[in-house]
Parts: structure tokens; C-alpha cells; sequence
């Protein structure tokens, strides 16, 4: 393999997967990422003594792929309650899983949220769920998350004051259009595995990823203006020739570079950090569940790992979705509605960043299937990205592997 060269566009998760499988098999290639650092939508800056990812994500793990390219005891992974805190009717309701959680039975029996009726349908959804459950693939095709709650059987006033807040964050959309055979994957994912953050922020993930790579292969500030063929025409004038090109961008500068028809826009999303003094507080996903106000959740990161915040401090991340607000007065907007939730001690909170990231996340609405993407996109030239996959860490991952592999078998 080392007489052939491959050509890797980007350096996201997708393609440092990428590069470890061909780097693995003896197979030469290099990275050209645009960026000053790899990583791609994951990374973390540091701003006095404050960790922020640009952008609030987590790790699942029960990951299958994370677990297989990750040494997660090196990254000190730190795990959230399950479950979340709701506010809904003037208050907060904790609604958590009483079989992961014993001590949250009655909390979450009693809520508001949902009748009775719906905690017992949303105790059977875990084995609806299951992925060995193939007799249940049925109820999910061709459905928006949304059309199968209803579906299902939830009532109204669960689907708005729970799944919505909180699938809505993992979408990025409050419509719940996403697939609902994406809702399936992850629901089981969260029903079975612990969120969890890096202590010292989610870059740990491509840190980990490229450490194991030779420093040499990877061309940062090295942006691609476009391609032909087998050969990568660079920005700053220069032309690599390879024997093969794989694309591992976000999608819509895939479909430019490869020439495709524009794909709908992705979703973006607002992340709006605040410091806050030191406080007993719980590592919980806290949902919107009342539907007003620019915020959708909030979670206090340094709650879950210490490594977020400088001592006597706390680092509270808080989810704006893209189709719910805009710039403009969103920071004071997020202070009002968070004084109505916690009271005068906001007025000691302090406004550190605010992140836009408009290319969050691909959409993924009911006609889409993994099955469905084709690595190779013509003679070549192939394609990764979490795009390809149920959109996630995991399936960024799993999509520059098989990418890989492709290339590998075609090279005989």
C-alpha cells in the first residue's frame, strides 16, 4: 500500500478516522484542513481559566465505534445524571429513567409532564428501541420523530414539554421533523449509555485521534479550492496529485467541491456560555419545557467535570436553537428568562461567549436511511462525514473507517 497516495479533505472526526485505518494498513496520504487546528465542529477553546466547546455536545459511552478508536479512561470522561430537570408550570420536575435511576421513581411518576399512561408507554419504548429488535424497524420508517411519537401514542403535553426540549437539542430542530429511525438509534443510546464530557473539554476527542498520527501528514491552513479527477487544486495555487481523494468536509462543502445539487442548509445552533459563582449544582440536562423564551436547555458543565471552570466558579452552557431566535438580543434575552428560573442570584452571573455555528448538523428528515449513501462518489474520489451516517460522533467516526476500508479494497 505504501505506493499509493491518498488525498484526505478535511480533518474532523471523519477524516483523522480516516487517516488512522489507511496509516494502519501502511498507506500514504495527508490531511488538508482549512482550519488552523483539526477537529472540525469539535473543539474547545480555553478563555480565563474556562473551557468551552463550541458548542454544547456530549459523549455517549456505549458508542460502539468512540469505544473501538478511544481510550476513554485517558480522557477522564465525566458522566451527567440521566434523566433531566424540566421546568414546566412555574417549577422544576426531575423526569428521569427509574430503572437507571431507582431513587427518581416517584419524582418522575408524579411530574406534570405526561399522564400516567405515558411513563408506562415510555417505559415500553426502550425495548421498542432496541436495535435487536428488528421486528420494530417497521413502526419507524418513513416517519418524522415527531409522527411517531404521535403514533405511539404520547399525548401532546408530554411530546412538547419533554421529547421536544430534549430531542430538539440532539436535532437541533424544535419541529422534531428528524427521522424517526435517528430518534430510535439514539433514544436506546441514551436509554442504555451515560452522557458524558472529557474533563478537559470535548477537543480532547480529535486530540486523541490525530496524536496517534505523524504530525507531518497534516496540512492545516491548507484550504481546498476544489477538484478534478484524482487531483486536489489548493487555495493557495498549489495541486496535489493522488491516487485517491476522499472528501471528509461537513456536507455542504461536499456537495460543492464534488459538484452535487445544493443540500437543505444544516442546522445551526446558538451556544451562550456564563460564569457563574461556585454553587452546589447537579450535572442534569435542564429542558425548557414551557415552550417561551429563546433558551432550550441549560447544562451547568462544570457540575459534571471540574476541569470546565477555575475553582470557585461554575461554567453553565445554554442552547439557543437557530430556528427559535437570532443574534440580536439574545444574550439579554437568555439573562431574563434564566433571572425568571433562578432568581436575583443571576444578577451575579457574567456573559463570557457566545457561539454560532450555523453548519451544526445535517438534516436528516424521514426518507433518510444510512444504507442509502454511497462512499464512493466516482472514480477515485470518495466521501465521508456524519452526514452519511445518523448524524453523531459515532457516526463521523464509523463513516471514516468504512470510508477507508473502501479505499483499501479498491486498491486491492
Amino acid at each position: 500500500m505504501k505506493d499509493k497516495f491518498v488525498a484526505i479533505i478535511g480533518g474532523g472526526l471523519s477524516g483523522l478516522s480516516c487517516a488512522r485505518r489507511l496509516h494502519a494498513e501502511g498507506c500514504s496520504w495527508k490531511i488538508f484542513e482549512a482550519d488552523s487546528a483539526v477537529g472540525g465542529r469539535v473543539q474547545t477553546d480555553k478563555l480565563d481559566g474556562f473551557l468551552l466547546d463550541r458548542g454544547f455536545q456530549v459523549l455517549l459511552d456505549n458508542y460502539v465505534e468512540c469505544r473501538k478508536q478511544l481510550d476513554f479512561a485517558a480522557m477522564d470522561l465525566r458522566a451527567f445524571e440521566p434523566g433531566a430537570l424540566v421546568r414546566y408550570q412555574g417549577r422544576f420536575h426531575e423526569f428521569s429513567d427509574p430503572l437507571r435511576k431507582p431513587s427518581s421513581i416517584f419524582r418522575t411518576l408524579f411530574a406534570p409532564m405526561g399522564s400516567w399512561r405515558d411513563k408506562i408507554k415510555l417505559s415500553r419504548l426502550r425495548r421498542l428501541t432496541d436495535p435487536r429488535q428488528e421486528s420494530s424497524l417497521a413502526r419507524f420508517a418513513g416517519l418524522t420523530t415527531r409522527e411517531f411519537l404521535i403514533k405511539y401514542g404520547f399525548s401532546k403535553r408530554l411530546i412538547d414539554s419533554f421529547f421536544q426540549p430534549f430531542f430538539g437539542g440532539v436535532f437541533l430542530e424544535s419541529d422534531l421533523r428528524t427521522s424517526a429511525g435517528k430518534f430510535r438509534f439514539l433514544f436506546h443510546q441514551f436509554g442504555t449509555g451515560n452522557a458524558t464530557i472529557p474533563n478537559l473539554g470535548m477537543g480532547e476527542i480529535p486530540r486523541q485521534l490525530v496524536n496517534a498520527l505523524p504530525p507531518e501528514n497534516i496540512c492545516l491552513g491548507h484550504k481546498v479550492e476544489s477538484l478534478s479527477r484524482q487531483r486536489v487544486h489548493l487555495a493557495n495555487g498549489d495541486d496535489v496529485d493522488a491516487d485517491a481523494v476522499v472528501v471528509a468536509t461537513d456536507q455542504t462543502t461536499a456537495v460543492r467541491l464534488l459538484g452535487e445539487p445544493e443540500v437543505d442548509r444544516p442546522h445551526g445552533v446558538w451556544c451562550v456560555y456564563f460564569a457563574a459563582p461556585r454553587d452546589e449544582r447537579r450535572p442534569i440536562l435542564v429542558l425548557n419545557g414551557e415552550g417561551t423564551g429563546p433558551i432550550n436547555s441549560l447544562c451547568w458543565l462544570s457540575a459534571a467535570a471540574d476541569g470546565y471552570a477555575p475553582e470557585g466558579q461554575d461554567l453553565a452552557s445554554v442552547t439557543v436553537l437557530q430556528n427559535a431566535w437570532d443574534s440580536e438580543g439574545m444574550v439579554e434575552a437568555c439573562l431574563t428568562q434564566l433571572q425568571d428560573w433562578y432568581g436575583d442570584e443571576v444578577t451575579r452571573w457574567r456573559h463570557l461567549r457566545t457561539y454560532h455555528v450555523p453548519n451544526a448538523l445535517p438534516k436528516q428528515g424521514s426518507s433518510f436511511e444510512t444504507a442509502s449513501r454511497n462512499i464512493q462518489h466516482s472514480s477515485g474520489i470518495f466521501r465521508c462525514g456524519d452526514y452519511m451516517e445518523y448524524a453523531s460522533l459515532n457516526g463521523a467516526m464509523v463513516s471514516g473507517r468504512e470510508c477507508a476500508e473502501e479505499v483499501l479494497r479498491q486498491f486491492g
